[in-house]
């Protein structure tokens, strides 16, 4: 028997007034699907230093217990907050647990669909902010990681500058379009080595 709550609850549902609108929730659940993820600046940057390579709950609050303006923060309060965000992303299908190898542990990896189109960036996490720390740890890893790769391409490009020069001598019938490349390939090599120079000064200068 139905006590009167519950009469009462059962005549609302009935009233045409109160029928539920399934496209109204659908539309209001994918409304919320598409609700970009807010992320804190200092978390967004290690996360982005990470975007090609697996790491666990433990790396990710080390490398934050390193932000110079977050020493303020327990390790507890990083441990919780971290925790807190990558459940975050991984309901947003932007990260995914993994592991490497049996015995391993958690590790997580984040998914192509994590670009600037699915996250908005939040306010500072610590009071500080990022830019006014004396020496930033997060972007002398971001110039290391720059160098590297423009050190890699300039290694690339000057075997390609020997290649296109053997070619040449090989080959004399091609050798109009092997100039042409030759050229480019040496523009190129120069750029790099303007680049690989200005990011070298720029470090240097953020460690004095």
């Amino acid at each position: 028997m139905l006590d009167c709550p519950s009469i009462l609850l059962t005549g609302i549902l009935r009233d045409p007034k109160y029928k539920i609108n399934s496209n109204q929730l659908v539309a209001t659940n994918n409304k919320f699907k598409n609700k970009k993820l807010r992320i804190k600046p200092e978390l967004l940057e290690l996360l982005k230093l990470r975007a090609d390579k697996t790491f666990s709950v433990f790396e990710l609050c080390y490398a934050y217990e390193k932000v110079p303006t977050c020493k303020e923060l327990t390790k507890q309060q990083i441990m919780q907050f971290i925790v807190r965000n990558l459940k975050r992303l991984e309901g947003k299908g932007l990260a995914v647990k993994t592991c490497i190898k049996r015995g391993g542990g958690t590790r997580y990896k984040l998914l192509n669909g994590f670009h600037e189109g699915q996250y908005t960036v939040g306010s500072p996490h610590c009071s500080g902010g990022l830019g006014k720390a004396k020496v930033n740890a997060l972007l002398l890893d971001k110039l290391a990681k720059k160098l590297g790769e423009h050190e890699v391409n300039l290694v690339v490009t000057l075997s390609e500058i020997d290649e296109y020069k053997n070619l040449g001598l090989q080959n004399p019938s091609v050798k109009a379009p092997l100039r042409l490349l030759y050229t480019e390939a040496r523009d190129y090599s120069s750029k790099l080595l303007g680049k690989i120079k200005a990011t070298e000064s720029l470090i240097a200068e953020i460690h004095r």
